[in-house]
């Protein structure tokens, strides 16, 4: 009940405001005013009996005939006026009753909702076909390659390392593989200008030396002779997966595609890319394929100033950026890739920038980011598709961005995605440079789209929280999941405890790239910092700690996504009074649904059983267990009497066993968990909050005496107190 409390509170499942009811209703004023106030002139000339005809004054009528057709009318309103005072004594009477309640039973708000969600009906339809997950790769794309500098970080290995990873754990034969298309000169120049395109077009019959004084125009850029193909192969192959996505031909999709288009303007080449596959993708569904709400995530460590600059003032995209700022100090080195800048005009609002201080943000981090910012936005947002720009240069043993995000993150983040949008997530690759830790970084993110579940993450307190207020602060005005955050007095010198949400930026000592001090040539060859180049690519320092990352993540793929229990025999524990809400036709209803919409053949039926007496007394007294077990042999009187001693409690003699029923159910439903047979519990066991409770509590102390390996038992426990907090 708290669940639903508070998913009401956080919008989840936010009412309609009134304004969204638009029915019209007569206007009442005119009878309020008029009633009780009719004369006997005004009465209405309608017989009672519904004759119009009738109605009519008969002037022929005699005096007696009249008489009598008067007191005929007066006896209708004595009737009538009988008939209203008794309905008010009525009325009064059943207020008069509620009070008393009232007093006696004290409801408080959850009352309230418990007794009005008990009275609901809610019509679903049947859940559509899970279609599955595409996936785009070619090895054409491995032609894009630069001729003169074999170093340089944007490289084929950046698609053919993940995917064969993708391939080693059998991901790839369960995707549905989509075929490569070759974007068309329409759909670049739906975000590029025709000058640009030609000079790319260009590059595949110019000679080394010209490419190389080509690709020096640009903001480390290369392009060989088959650059622009593979360019358009990108593209192409990323509007085909999304189309293909829209069209409910897949559910979801990755796109293992090279080169990236993320710093790509719409003018200029820059950072590594060509043509902007996300941004042109993102203007085609809101301008041709009818799609009215696009969220773009950039969760790369550069900021994606290209596609910002794109849909700065459109409010059918919302962006949304995370990357390694450095308060301006890094690459791109802008003034609008801070926090404060976030749209204008109708997109004000619509674009949003986390820029990340400093290096070494972990799992920890990230996450913090999309719990508090992106996923509130999002779900308020409610977009119709999701395209990601996937950077993985944020992934531990990236040069580029010096993080240590793991790979399973990266499974955790599109998990949390796929929960928008009825799951239409487009998942792009863009940045990631530490070949080990992206191909690893990309299988998982394989994994989540296939639905497998994601590996645990060791969390401890993030110290991003400046960061996240900052966003906040200018966000809050335009998105009411934010309204939450406490506001500081105007009239008094109150100051945040973080200094940085004190201030406006930007800093005083921070240079910025900016169009008229920009250069017009730029190095051939691609440089890192020597501090960089000797930790990251001379003594490889976290080659060691990514292998055991690897080692000791856990790929779990059970059988079954989702196991379930039902016995009717449950039913039996049922109040001696019509219209209680722990009613049995609950559980009877609630299976009945699962019947109805196909997903009983979709689970794992799991048998159910009796608890032990020894598996209650893990947590209850043997005092307790004996009164419980006595009420079969209790009276209707007793059991009442008995009743009273307890919260928000009924009892009947099948109570003891259906508590038996419900309890072992439960605890074979963790046992299926814990063999990995599947990975999602469902119960459909009768009884109050407490008893599905006390169950899970069994479950976390009766694990504590079974023989699990080392790595389930560090699993479980968190298992059963997300299960605990499911139920408080």
């Amino acid at each position: 009940m708290f669940k639903l409390l508070s998913y009401l509170r956080c919008g989840f499942l936010k009412p309609l405001p009134p304004r969204h009811y638009n029915y019209r209703i007569p206007n009442t004023d005119f009878y309020l005013q008029r009633k009780n106030k009719w004369t006997m002139a005004e009465l209405p000339a309608t017989n009672f009996d519904g004759d119009k005809e009738s109605n009519l004054k008969d002037e022929h009528l005699s005096e007696e005939d009249k008489r009598k057709s008067h007191k005929e009318v007066l006896e209708e309103i004595k009737r009538k006026g009988r008939e209203e005072l008794a309905q008010k004594r009525e009325e009064r009477k059943t207020k008069r009753e509620e009070k008393v309640m009232a007093e006696n039973d004290s409801p408080d708000e959850e009352d309230y909702y418990v007794q009005t969600l008990s009275a609901m009906s809610i019509s679903l339809q049947k859940p559509e076909k899970v279609l599955g997950t595409g996936l785009v790769y070619d090895e054409l794309m491995l032609k894009h390659k630069n001729d003169w500098d074999p170093n340089f970080p944007e490289k084929p290995e950046r698609i053919s390392e993940p995917f064969k990873r993708c391939s080693e754990l059998h991901l790839v034969e369960r995707c549905i593989r989509i075929e490569t298309q070759y974007g068309t000169e329409d759909m670049v120049l739906l975000q590029h200008t025709r000058e640009l395109l030609e000079k790319v077009q260009s590059t595949s019959q110019m000679n080394r030396q010209q490419l190389q004084e080509f690709s020096q125009h640009y903001d480390s850029v290369y392009c060989n002779q088959s650059s622009y193909e593979c360019a358009l192969v990108a593209l192409g192959s990323t509007i085909e997966l999304m189309e293909q996505i829209l069209k409910k031909k897949i559910t979801n999709g990755l796109a293992i595609t090279r080169p990236p288009g993320h710093h790509s303007m719409n003018d200029a080449l820059c950072g590594f890319c060509i043509f902007n596959n996300v941004a042109i993708a993102a203007k085609h569904a809101v301008d041709n394929l009818g799609v009215k709400k696009v969220l773009i995530v950039i969760g790369i460590f550069h900021h994606g100033q290209a596609t910002q600059k794109m849909f700065y003032d459109d409010p059918r995209v919302l962006y949304f950026s995370i990357h390694r700022y450095e308060y301006g100090n890094y690459w791109p080195n802008l003034r609008e890739s801070d926090y404060d800048f976030i749209g204008k005009d109708k997109g004000q609002g619509f674009n949003i920038n986390v820029p990340l201080n400093q290096t070494g943000m972990t799992d920890k981090d990230y996450l913090a980011v999309f719990h508090q910012v992106l996923l509130p936005v999002a779900y308020e947002f409610c977009p119709d598709l999701i395209l990601v720009s996937a950077g993985y240069d944020c992934a531990i043993g990236c040069p580029e961005g010096e993080m240590m995000v793991s790979p399973a993150c990266f499974g955790h983040m599109t998990h949390y995605l796929m929960g928008l949008a009825d799951g239409r997530v487009c998942v792009c690759l863009e940045g990631g440079y530490c070949i080990k830790s992206l191909s690893e970084s990309v299988a998982l993110t394989l994994k989540a789209l296939l639905r497998d579940p994601c590996p645990l993450l060791p969390l401890k307190m993030n110290h991003q929280i400046g960061t996240i207020l900052n966003v906040i602060k200018v966000l809050r005005p335009y998105w009411s999941c934010f309204h939450y955050q406490d506001l500081l007095e105007d009239d008094t010198e109150e100051l945040c405890s973080f200094e940085e949400v004190n201030k406006l930026p930007p800093r005083s000592d921070v240079k910025f790239n900016k169009e008229e001090n920009e250069s017009n040539m730029f190095p051939l060859t691609y440089t890192y910092p020597e501090e960089v180049q000797e930790v990251y690519l001379l003594q490889k320092k976290f080659d060691p700690i990514i292998d055991q990352l690897i080692a000791e993540t856990a790929l779990l793929r059970p059988p079954y996504r989702t196991c379930i229990v039902y016995d009717d025999d449950m039913r039996a524990h049922k109040a001696d009074s019509r219209g209680h809400p722990e009613d049995p036709d609950r559980i009877t209803r609630i299976f009945d649904k699962h019947v109805e919409l196909g997903l009983l053949e979709r689970c794992l039926r799991v048998q159910s059983r009796h608890a032990t007496e020894s598996e209650l007394q893990l947590i209850h007294s043997s005092k307790y267990v004996e009164e419980m077990k006595e009420l079969a042999e209790k009276t209707v009187f007793d059991l009442r009497k008995l009743a009273w001693n307890y919260n928000s409690i009924y009892l009947c003699q099948e109570t003891y066993n259906c508590a038996l029923l419900a309890t072992g159910s439960l605890l074979n439903v963790v046992h299926t968990v814990l063999t990995g047979q599947c990975i999602i519990e469902s119960k459909l066991t009768v009884g109050f909050t407490h008893k599905m409770l006390n169950a899970s509590l069994i479950t976390y102390n009766s694990m504590m005496y079974s023989s699990v390996s080392q790595k389930e038992s560090i699993w479980v426990p968190l298992f059963i107190r997300n299960d605990i907090l499911n139920h408080l």
